[in-house]
């Protein structure tokens, strides 16, 4: 009974953790663009490893195209 007590808690206990060992990221895009002259061709959005430091900025994993 014990054992199966002590299972129950730790199966709680580690379905109640993190997914990201590293870390979790919340962010928010936010942007508004207006123009009548401008074509937009791309759009790129920060990987995680850039945010973390460990991709340059002009690396080729560094951003989301």
């Amino acid at each position: 009974m014990k054992r199966t007590i002590a299972s129950v808690l730790l199966s709680l206990a580690i379905l109640s953790l993190p997914g990201q060992a590293c870390g979790t990221y919340r962010l928010r895009f936010i942007g508004t663009i207006a123009s009548d002259s401008v074509t937009i061709k791309e759009v790129k959005l920060p990987t995680t490893r850039f945010l973390q430091g460990k991709e340059n900025w002009d690396s080729d994993g560094a951003f989301f195209t």
